[in-house]
């Protein structure tokens, strides 16, 4: 099998500075010593090295309030360095835990699964880093009720539980739903209609894989169709114009799985500096070489059967991973399509910043061991892990970073999101050094730190939670300085100890 990788560093052109502000960008941060490196970049990637690193974040995140940082570097190639440190060289989209939210708990939990199950290593010195992103949130899964299951073995390689994601018909998603995974499946307008409004009036992200991706992008109303599922394609009449403009075009938009072959089996590797990309090696078996369809691809007037029907890929779809096979190896192009043909993709659904994120990838499972399947499941993974984000309301705090021995501090929690409002959360104060809160659940509360409860650091976590009980946390990184008075020193060598006048001479 001849495997191309193209080094492709240049990205598309953000439409506006909401979608640019979405995907990457990194903020150099020095993180204390005994901060713990969870090692991405390991080969071969199996399932413990792999996988299980997102079930141990999704723990300590989910249960321990933990802020995990996601370090990838901008300037690096495919399957590039993010950065090295004690000589080791950390690849693939590192996870770092920073040493603050490293508590007993936190430690036993690491214990459990390091070195023998994932790799990593704790820092013995500061270590600066540009982080792309602070994980603090977990996803909010739910699973087509069709077949759903075969995308929840991903879960459950990583060690995650299923029981707080179901599997629904589309048309019960709400607000409270975060990411809708649709593997293998047939579906209609009837049945999947929701999908169209609900990635709009509720930004919800949709993850697809095998035949339910030319299924779905080739969906249209039949009442009005101009309201079709054509999220990352796009088709035109022979004037150019597209089928929102001309219904009578309405349908054609990716080659139908029946209708056209598998991959010619010659990659190129796009938009390494993505958090969708950071996986290592390649994705062809996991994705190319299984299922009723292993690529994706949009229509030519052959394959449409009218000269004036012709589909692309939206100009804001970015084909992460697409098949360059001649046509001596790929007879799809130009037979049936003009191309590119299409492994992983992703985008804003119609390119609407409004709306919420669609990933594709071919095949039918991608529930293997192998690397190139554990490469495919990584894609699902960072997918999942970014979701959450167009619901969070960007909770910040205000309050002093010091509280001196006697004193206390005033802090306040607020939501800069546009259009969020404190009110419609519920606020919870906590403390990792004790003390109490005036009002623990309130927007602003007095924190008084326990009387004797040592110098040094101590961090405010305030916890936003909305309706659906998804929880924002936001941070207050506090040195403490209420030290604890030392004992007085007894002389064991004395029979009595002298005590305040009038009180008379006392045995030790």
């Amino acid at each position: 099998m001849k495997r191309m990788i193209l080094l492709l560093r240049t990205g598309m052109l953000c439409l506006s500075l909401l979608c640019c502000a979405f995907k990457s960008f990194s903020q150099s941060e020095t993180l204390p010593s005994g901060a713990f490196i969870i090692n991405m970049g390991v080969t071969p990637q199996t399932l413990n090295n792999g996988i299980r690193p997102y079930g141990l974040i999704w723990d300590l995140i989910k249960n321990n309030k933990v802020q995990v940082k996601w370090v990838i570097s901008q300037t690096k190639v495919k399957d590039g360095i993010d950065f090295t440190y004690n000589s080791i060289d950390y690849k693939g989209g590192t996870f770092i835990i920073p040493q603050k939210y490293i508590s007993a708990a936190v430690l036993a939990k690491i214990n459990a699964v390091w070195p023998s199950i994932i790799v990593g290593a704790f820092t013995t010195t500061p270590l600066t880093v540009n982080v792309n992103y602070t994980l603090k949130y977990t996803p909010k899964w739910t699973f087509d009720f069709q077949n759903g299951s075969i995308a929840q073995g991903y879960l459950t390689n990583a060690n995650i539980p299923l029981t707080d994601y179901p599997k629904k018909d589309p048309n019960q998603l709400n607000g409270c739903d975060d990411l809708f995974v649709m593997p293998h499946a047939d579906p209609t307008w009837a049945t999947h209609q929701n999908l169209y409004f609900w990635n709009l009036n509720n930004q919800g992200w949709i993850w697809a894989g095998c035949h339910a991706v030319s299924v779905m992008e080739n969906l249209y109303n039949p009442l009005d169709s101009t309201q079709q599922m054509d999220f990352l394609s796009q088709h035109f009449d022979g004037y150019g114009q597209d089928h929102n403009a001309n219904a009578t075009i309405a349908g054609n938009s990716l080659v139908m799985y029946n209708q056209h072959s598998g991959p010619g089996n010659t990659y190129t590797y796009a938009y390494p500096n993505d958090p969708e990309m950071q996986f290592m090696g390649g994705v062809e078996n996991g994705v190319g070489a299984n299922g009723s369809e292993q690529c994706f691809m949009p229509y030519n007037a052959n394959s449409s059967g009218n000269a004036s029907k012709v589909s692309t890929w939206r100009f804001t779809t970015k084909l992460a991973v697409t098949d360059m096979a001649p046509a001596a190896t790929n007879q799809n192009v130009p037979e049936n399509s003009n191309g590119p043909v299409g492994e992983v993709m992703y985008g804003r659904a119609f390119g609407d910043v409004a709306r919420g994120e669609v990933l594709y990838e071919a095949g039918h499972s991608h529930n293997g061991s192998s690397a190139d399947f554990v490469a495919a499941q990584r894609i699902f993974f960072n997918f999942s892990f970014l979701s959450v984000y167009d619901k969070d309301p960007i909770a910040t705090t205000t309050g002093p970073n010091s509280i001196a021995a006697g004193a206390s501090g005033t802090y306040t929690v607020s939501v800069i999101k546009p259009g969020a409002n404190i009110s419609d959360y519920y606020i919870n104060w906590t403390s990792s050094c004790g003390g109490t809160f005036s009002n623990p659940h309130g927007v602003t509360t007095t924190y008084t730190p326990q009387g004797g409860s040592g110098c040094g650091p101590c961090v405010l976590t305030v916890t936003v939670t909305d309706g659906c009980g998804r929880e924002f946390y936001s941070t207050v990184d506090l040195t403490v300085t209420v030290c604890p008075v030392p004992p007085v020193a007894l002389d064991r060598t004395a029979s009595m100890i002298s005590n305040p006048p009038g009180t008379g001479p006392q045995s030790i």
